[in-house]
């Protein structure tokens, strides 16, 4: 209230000061006009008396006789321009000299007016002189006119003195009244400042408490934010974030940042473990020594207590089972030999299921059943296969004192990926090596049988010749078959009566095993007991010969396919005696083919997870949209009818449309290199979109840029943070200065 009445005062003595002002420079502008406005009347009749003065006596000397008086000079100009004053002064004219101002005064109308007649007198009698030297009374004439003038012009010169006079008088009385309204305020405005002294002094007093108040929360704040940006997130923010908008603000910020230092902290460390365990991985090292260093690194890099790394043995046998190759607790490589069938304990179980199995509460007794890690009890228990491409070739056990965290077990999924791949790896080295050597022994016995069956057409040579250009030309044929297909010969009930090494080689029997045996045994149980089977057999039988891709078991129970031709051999009456099955093993060929299928299908899968979760986008070579998902499209705010064909320049904001380092950037692009990073666009709107992108040139199959693809999300949000962020920070350092200051 104190305050408010503080201003009406302050307002009304400014006020009064402003009308004061307003009054001394109406007081002194209507002076200086009253002068303006008669002094170019006094100047004009002072200037006509002397003027015409000057040609009454010019005018005297010519008529005294002095002919050396020109009358042009000496009395018509100065005539004339008297003349052309008071003309001048009659129309209220500006002149070079002076400005008449409208007096609307009818006596000096009147007098001006008989001045002017009195100046066109003398003129006129000055040109009678002129002409006419001897007239006498033109002389008392000019006279006559002369002191007429003279009177007219003093009386002019007196009226106006006598009216600029009065109005000056008036206008200093004004001018007193405003001298005693100035100190009456200025008593006044002591008096007020006098009071208002008294009640600063107490204003001051609640002020210095308010800023050292304030000075306090604006240190609190200081050191809170210091201690962010230095990464310290312990410390906290001393205030009451209910009222105080900004520490709420902060104490928000706080959590943010500290929750994104988390999630980075964590994906680094994810990404250092498994770049470190790539290069392990990536060692010549034997299984047994890498998988010690496997699983001594892994239990020390996330701090666990024991683990055990589990391969499956025996996987083409009827009973594999899971090996213990390596096993490190409590900072010491244990040598334990521990074998697990499956389903047997949670390990066994693991395998079957193919899925991580994560135990939190560990059993008394577990340890001592299924894990043959130690003795001590955990506080939980992970396991994970380690599985590649849907098929498992063993389980990683880990088992620790403190709990797994997500991004623990995460990694250590990723990890068994490259783990599992490892051993892929390994044992597909190990079968390469031993079909290598078989292949080498089978040629070595093939040479031989070539070699014997050689010398035997020899000794029949001599008797044989036509004999021997056909066996030849029939030996030649079974050779190369032998030699490329399975073959089997069948009688029609469908037993095995002879077999090629090659058609045993690929079933995995000796010939022992097979001769006299039916053809069932190479095909599965719902296959042999299908009508289909039965029909199979029938068709042979009418003497059809049947070709087609068959899907056939070997002895261990793994899937064989095969490319086979099923053809009865007739006899002279034209009825089967015998099937021959010659055989090509399309076993490989099956598998690239389920397995492309399989990466078809995951790829397929993570283009939809990508085109529903991430803005994409495609370009051609030279930067125009030919391609764009619905999320580019809600996030930059166009149709797809209005962005195709745009060229990339065309989404960017004004300020970045750099026609040569957009030309620069595309050719990049066009020879093969990729940009990923943080840019700036704007929607249809003109607004400005962050995102966090790649932009990829896909390739043809010699290695050419066909097109580019962009994969972005929409980071404006985190943007805008960052920018808060930098606000609020420049607002305490300006706070800080200020209270400094």
């Amino acid at each position: 209230m104190k305050l408010r009445s503080s201003v009406y005062i302050t307002a009304a003595v400014a006020v009064a000061g402003a009308l004061i002002a307003l009054m001394v420079f109406w007081v002194q502008k209507k002076t200086i006009d009253t002068y303006d406005t008669y002094m170019p009347y006094v100047t004009l009749g002072n200037n006509v008396k002397n003027i015409t003065t000057k040609s009454h006596l010019s005018f005297e000397k010519y008529t005294s006789g002095d002919q050396s008086v020109d009358l042009k000079e000496k009395v018509f100009e100065p005539l004339n321009e008297s003349l052309s004053g008071l003309m001048d002064a009659k129309r209220a004219q500006q002149t070079d000299l002076d400005k008449y101002a409208m007096l609307n005064d009818e006596h000096v109308s009147r007098l001006i007016d008989q001045s002017i007649v009195s100046v066109e007198n003398l003129k006129s009698l000055s040109v009678k002189k002129q002409e006419s030297a001897e007239d006498e009374s033109i002389d008392r004439s000019f006279s006559a006119a002369y002191d007429h003038l003279q009177v007219n012009i003093n009386e002019l010169v007196d009226h106006v003195t006598n009216k600029m006079e009065t109005e000056a008088a008036n206008l200093q009385l004004v001018s007193i009244v405003i001298t005693i309204l100035i100190v009456v305020i200025f008593v006044l405005l002591c008096w007020f400042i006098f009071r208002m002294q008294n009640r600063n002094e107490t204003v001051s007093k609640e002020n210095k408490e308010k800023l050292k108040h304030e000075k306090e929360r604006i240190d609190k704040m200081t050191v809170f934010v210091d201690s962010i940006t230095s990464g310290n997130f312990e410390n906290d923010l001393e205030l009451d974030a209910e009222k105080d908008a900004l520490a709420a603000t902060l104490s928000k910020m706080k959590g943010q940042l500290q929750a994104n230092q988390q999630e980075d902290n964590r994906r680094n460390w994810i990404n250092t473990g498994l770049a470190n365990f790539g290069e392990l991985l990536r060692s010549d090292a034997e299984m047994a020594t890498l998988g010690d260093s496997i699983i001594s690194n892994l239990v020390n890099y996330l701090k666990a207590n024991q683990g055990g790394l589990f391969v499956i043995e025996g996987a083409d046998t009827s009973e594999p089972y899971l090996e213990l190759k390596a096993a490190y607790a409590y900072q010491r490589k244990k040598y334990v030999d521990v074998k697990i069938y499956p389903g047997q304990g949670l390990t066994g179980q693991c395998w079957i299921e193919g899925q991580r199995v994560f135990l939190k509460e560990v059993p008394d007794d577990y340890m001592n059943i299924t894990s043959g890690l130690g003795e001590a009890l955990p506080s939980c228990i992970l396991l994970i296969p380690l599985k590649i491409n849907d098929e498992t070739y063993g389980v990683l056990e880990l088992a620790s004192f403190h709990v797994f965290e997500d991004f623990e077990i995460e990694f250590v999924e990723k990890l068994a990926e490259s783990i599992a791949s490892t051993i892929s790896n390994a044992k597909i080295n190990s079968t390469t090596q031993e079909l290598l050597e078989s292949s080498q022994e089978q040629s070595e016995m093939l040479r031989a049988q070539e070699e014997e069956m050689r010398q035997n057409m020899e000794e029949l040579q001599a008797t044989q010749e036509e004999m021997e250009r056909v066996s030849t030309e029939m030996r030649e044929q079974i050779k190369i078959i032998d030699m490329t297909m399975a073959t089997a010969e069948f009688d029609m009930s469908g037993h095995v009566k002879e077999v090629n090494d090659n058609f045993l080689n690929l079933m995995g029997y000796t010939k022992a095993e097979v001769i006299d045996k039916h053809h069932r045994m190479f095909v599965n149980d719902e296959e042999k007991n299908s009508a289909e089977y039965a029909t199979f057999w029938e068709k042979l039988n009418r003497g059809e010969s049947l070709n087609a891709e068959y899907h056939r078991v070997a002895k261990n129970g793994a899937d064989v396919w095969i490319k086979g031709i099923y053809t009865p051999l007739l006899d002279k009456t034209g009825r089967p005696v015998r099937v021959v099955k010659f055989a090509q093993n399309i076993t490989k060929e099956r598998q690239q083919q389920r397995n492309l299928a399989k990466i078809a299908n995951e790829m397929t899968e993570q283009l939809k997870v990508i085109n529903a979760t991430m803005s994409t986008v495609e370009f051609d070579l030279k930067g125009n949209v030919i391609g764009v998902n619905n999320n580019f499209l809600d996030l930059l705010s166009y149709t797809k009818e209005e962005i195709m064909g745009l060229n990339h320049i065309s989404l960017l904001p004004p300020e970045e449309q750099d026609v040569e380092r957009h030309v620069e950037f595309w050719a990049d692009l066009a020879t093969g290199q990729s940009y990923n990073n943080e840019f700036r666009l704007k929607t249809k709107g003109g607004s400005d979109v962050w995102i966090k992108g790649m932009y990829s040139p896909v390739l043809n199959n010699e290695g050419e840029p066909l097109k580019v693809l962009t994969f972005a999300y929409d980071i404006s949000i985190e943007k805008a943070q960052q920018d808060m962020m930098m606000d609020q920070l420049k607002e305490l350092d300006e706070l800080k200065r200020t209270l400094q200051v």
